[in-house]
């Protein structure tokens, strides 16, 4: 028997689209917004953390060491599921697979994240993903394929699991390489510069990449909303198109923006877990922006203000897509402006933490085109699709344009999205990100749709 865990993926290679546009070319800070400007955030004091480069390359370093460790307890957890009823099955291998390649996935999405905040950060960002996830023989994927074919390997639990952490260890320690490196040879203050090419602190630089970065993620999927919202909530059929959404869509549909929500608080706390104090970001003004629980029946009102509840209190993002008239025209700009409001808080959280100025009631307006993650001058939702019959795509959302949020087509391997959904739920727990008690991913309906 074997393990073909390429079979479900998406290959996840860096592609290059011709695009350099930065951090200014992508956001937009009009005075004069779409909607009421939000309360000011509390403050946040980033007088305690860490810019130094030395500093953040040890930050890094322990980043990486913790994505091992993570990775080593995914992976154990399910060699052991594999393995509870004696020798698996062919088809429990291959569900094994699946898994295995969305725990990757997820992994090479996490450092990716993270490496991109570096300037002139493209081959170390490149050399991360191909060694977890490249079609040649030294990667991660493919000696891990290897093992599903060696009888000595796969005799236990405790034979299997031993192989797959020495490789585990293999690969990333390899990558603390790369980390090494990096640092030793590029002068990231010399380089840490804005859009006109004018050097900037490194701090300051930093800042400015967690931001681009948050609202390109979270750009990408304000820009798909409405269209996976179309395709779930009104499918045609023999005899149409439906006019009205049934009860059974809006669960199904609520349960996958609610995913796609938590990939982006992920990410973003995976980037802010390299600075001293920002989980207290991720904790209060993330959780707020993004899951605050003020009651919230509609944002059909205006233009989807933060109606609150009392002073201070904030609709999170989760809470006004929830209250959304699927049905009415305004639907689409009234979803787009929810977005930016959350995005708006967030970046205003971000901007006192990184100790950027801004000016008063400023308001982020999300791009809408180029969105190039991991990487400067690549794009991590585009990745070229494999042809092997079973790949679909999940990294461009099976064509949405966001990672997991779309249509999965009859023949994908839901135990891939399952686990790269599950690393993602268990990231934003450890950020203490909690969902509200109705969001339909919290009871497992994260998978297919």
């Amino acid at each position: 028997m074997s393990i073909n865990i390429r079979k479900n993926r998406l290959a996840f290679r860096p592609v290059l689209s011709g695009s350099t546009s930065t951090l200014e070319e992508r956001v937009v800070m009009a005075v004069s917004g779409l909607f009421t400007p939000l309360p000011a955030p509390p403050p946040i004091s980033s007088s305690n953390v860490g810019f130094g480069v030395r500093q953040i390359q040890a930050d890094y370093l322990q980043a990486f060491r913790a994505a091992r460790g993570d990775l080593q307890t995914s992976i154990n957890t399910q060699v052991q599921q594999l393995f509870a009823n004696g020798t698996p099955t062919q088809k429990q291998l291959n569900d094994f697979a699946a898994g295995l390649g969305g725990t990757l996935n997820a992994t090479s999405f996490r450092l990716s994240s993270q490496g991109e905040l570096l300037p002139n950060s493209q081959k170390l960002v490149q050399n991360i993903q191909n060694s977890l996830l490249s079609d040649g023989s030294k990667s991660l994927v493919s000696r891990l394929n290897a093992l599903g074919t060696n009888a000595r390997a796969m005799r236990s639990a405790n034979t299997f699991n031993a192989a797959v952490n020495a490789q585990v260890a293999r690969t990333m320690s390899a990558n603390l390489g790369q980390i090494n490196n990096y640092f030793k040879t590029t002068s990231v203050n010399r380089l840490s510069v804005d859009q006109s090419g004018a050097r900037i602190p490194f701090q300051q630089y930093l800042g400015q990449q967690v931001i681009r970065q948050f609202t390109n993620t979270l750009g990408a999927l304000a820009n798909s909303f409405s269209t996976v919202a179309t395709t779930v909530l009104f499918p045609r059929t023999g005899s149409g198109t439906a006019t009205t959404p049934t009860v059974e869509a809006l669960t199904a549909f609520q349960s996958q923006y609610g995913q796609a929500l938590q990939i982006a608080t992920a990410q973003l706390g995976n980037d802010l877990s390299l600075f001293g104090g920002g989980r207290s970001v991720v904790s209060s003004q993330v959780q707020t922006a993004f899951y605050g629980n003020s009651p919230r029946s509609s944002i059909l009102s205006g233009a989807g203000d933060a109606t609150s509840t009392g002073p201070g209190s904030i609709t999170g993002l989760f809470q006004s897509l929830k209250g959304l008239n699927f049905t009415d025209v305004s639907m689409s700009s009234n979803a787009y402006n929810s977005f930016n409001q959350a995005a708006t808080r967030v970046a205003s959280s971000l901007n006192q933490f990184f100790g950027m100025s801004t000016s008063p009631n400023q308001t982020l307006v999300l791009p809408t085109s180029r969105f190039s993650l991991p990487s400067a001058g690549q794009n991590f939702f585009n990745t070229t699709l494999r042809t092997d019959g079973t790949n679909v795509g999940f990294n461009n959302g099976f064509g949405s344009g966001f990672l997991g949020f779309g249509q999965t087509p009859p023949d994908f391997n839901t135990n891939f999205s399952t686990q790269f959904n599950t690393v993602v739920t268990n990231t934003n727990r450890n950020f203490g990100i909690t969902l509200p008690s109705d969001n339909p991913a919290n009871s497992g309906l994260i998978v297919a749709y």
